[in-house]
């Protein structure tokens, strides 16, 4: 039978072991971080509070245990900021979906400019074509009439000339026409042959005697016919009682 005093001695030994145990747990929480001071007031007021809480010791762990969600939401918020913006290897299948969806929008975006702008230089080349365009036909009018205004002068020219010189043949005498003419071009002197009276040219064709005169006035004649000129002028160059021959013979 144990004795009262060694009764005594036991549960004094078993109180001190509880209280070490108590305290070596507090020290461990303190150590940790899974306890302090406001942790510990809590719990004194639910011991000091008359009444136990419903489900106390099943709540006490969650008391004692700190709550890491506030620490790791804003790791949380980093890692989906990160998400949108990863390239797709790096990303979930719906993030890389949604990747995929924006990157193809910003392409046709780019490819729309892209177009406008073609439109854009397409519709100033026009217009610069346009542009172009009259200021060619301008130039082609302003050298049309240009050379209208040449032609015009070299004819009005080319007829002061020409009466010039069939008033200066018309002072000279048959046989220096003749010499004249035999230097010329046939198509020319048929020309001043044509304007000049029949007795005049009639004079000046009976000076052409020889062969080559003959030849070349012959010519001159045909060109004569060609343009319609009356007979007159060729045969006077070969009738012996033409007014050619006579003049021929006054000379």
């Amino acid at each position: 039978m144990m004795t009262m005093k060694a009764l005594k001695t036991f549960i004094v030994t078993v109180l001190v072991l509880n209280l070490l145990v108590i305290a070596g747990l507090f020290g461990y929480l303190l150590a940790t971080g899974r306890l302090d001071g406001a942790k510990a007031g809590a719990i004194v007021d639910l011991l000091r509070h008359p009444g136990t809480p419903q489900h106390l010791r099943e709540n006490v762990g969650d008391l004692m245990q700190p709550t890491t969600a506030p620490a790791t939401a804003p790791a949380d918020l980093a890692a989906a900021s990160a998400t949108q913006a990863a390239p797709p290897e790096m990303a979930s299948a719906s993030d890389r979906i949604a990747y995929a969806q924006r990157a193809i929008e910003q392409e046709r975006l780019q490819l729309d400019r892209d177009a406008q702008d073609l439109q854009n230089r397409q519709k100033l080349l026009e217009g610069q074509s346009k542009e172009v365009d009259a200021r060619l036909a301008e130039v082609v009018a302003q050298r049309k009439k240009f050379e209208a205004e040449v032609a015009a002068h070299a004819a009005q020219t080319h007829d002061k000339s020409f009466d010039r010189m069939l008033e200066l043949y018309g002072e000279l005498k048959p046989q220096q026409v003749k010499d004249f003419f035999m230097a010329m071009d046939p198509d020319l002197v048929a020309s001043y042959l044509r304007a000049m009276d029949t007795d005049q040219s009639s004079r000046i064709i009976a000076q052409f005697q020889t062969e080559d005169e003959k030849t070349f006035i012959l010519s001159v004649l045909s060109k004569l016919r060609t343009s319609g000129t009356t007979s007159a002028l060729a045969d006077s160059a070969t009738q012996p009682n033409s007014p050619a021959r006579a003049g021929q013979a006054r000379n």
